[in-house]
């Protein structure tokens, strides 16, 4: 039983850890089932996801089976079976009591407004207790009726002053494609978290903010949340592909005559080209003081963050939410 319980294992977390990536290969180098996994639409990945606790289980009880050097060492024995058996428990928390335990919070969606060819803006309004939030984090959003309680996180772009709960949905998948299409305002919604800890507050005085497309999300929470406290010199860039995809201008420019140490900058990558770290904050003196903030594609990100080590910010200064699922 233990040879067949490895066998179990191995197979399933390599299987479940080549579909978890196969999104991000170059699918066309790879053969057929490998770019077939990387086309399946997420909730079919995360579905089958949730079945690594099961495979670790498999694999904690293979060890505990077949291997020697736990049955010669009391030491080693204790030591693998604490650890493995945190990883089991943790598994069944998430799949049997975490419903019950992190809060949940019943909302109604009362207007989808089509920001632009691709992102929907969504408002919900809170049917009793409303969920507490620092600008800056994600919730996990649950609808109802048609849309069958599929959990899918989204980042707050609503200040916590507000009432109402808005976040900015992209047309990128099956879900949100059907959510452009056929989200009705009177559809129930369960609103679970907040999660994430993207605060520009725990930087330095010095900032640079970087939103690539949909990232511009939650600095839309920071920015409406601004008040006469705030105290940063803020370069904030702000880069789409193009003029008919900006969201929120308006608001942004406002914010900025209301609060002139926060200076933004509108980069169409049409027509500047790609947004590097040299451009962001060409006049300012980078270094050790400076503290950069950034939501976008990851491969945005990832260029952006070695540049930005290239002309002097420590890395511990550069902080960037990953919405990038899998």
């Amino acid at each position: 039983m233990g040879s067949g319980l490895g066998s179990l294992a191995l197979a399933g977390l390599v299987f479940l850890t080549l579909w978890a990536v196969a999104p991000s290969l170059r699918a066309a180098r790879w053969p057929g089932p490998i770019r077939h996994l990387a086309r399946l639409s997420h909730e079919r990945w995360l579905t089958a996801h949730r079945l690594t606790g099961l495979f670790v289980a498999s694999a904690v009880v293979h060890g505990a089976i077949v291997d020697p050097a736990l049955h010669h060492s009391t030491t080693l024995r204790v030591t693998y079976l604490v650890v493995g058996g945190i990883g089991i428990v943790a598994y069944a928390y998430r799949e049997l009591f975490a419903r019950f335990v992190v809060p949940n919070y019943e909302y109604t969606v009362i207007e989808t407004q089509r920001q632009n060819d691709t992102t929907l803006a969504v408002r919900l309004e809170p049917q009793g207790k409303e969920v507490s939030f620092v600008p800056g984090q994600f919730v996990v959003l649950s609808l109802g009726g048609t849309f069958g309680w599929q959990p899918h996180p989204f980042s707050v772009a609503s200040a916590p002053s507000e009432r109402i709960l808005e976040v900015s949905i992209r047309s990128a998948g099956d879900f949100t494609s059907e959510l452009h299409e056929t989200l009705q305002p009177g559809t129930p919604a369960k609103v679970t978290g907040p999660f994430g800890g993207f605060d520009y507050r725990r930087g330095g005085q010095n900032q640079i903010w970087i939103a690539g497309g949909i990232g511009v999300t939650p600095f839309m929470s920071w920015i409406r949340a601004m008040d006469e406290s705030f105290d940063r010199n803020v370069q904030f860039y702000y880069s789409i592909a193009q003029e008919s995809d900006a969201l929120y201008l308006e608001e942004i420019e406002r914010a900025h005559r209301a609060h002139p140490s926060f200076d933004p900058h509108v980069v169409y990558t049409d027509r500047d080209g790609l947004l590097t770290a040299e451009k962001a904050g060409p006049d300012t003196s980078l270094g050790s003081d400076v503290w950069v903030y950034m939501c976008g594609p990851p491969g945005m990100m990832t260029a952006l963050s070695r540049g930005f080590r290239e002309r002097g910010i420590p890395l511990s200064h550069i902080r960037w939410e990953q919405f990038n699922i899998r």
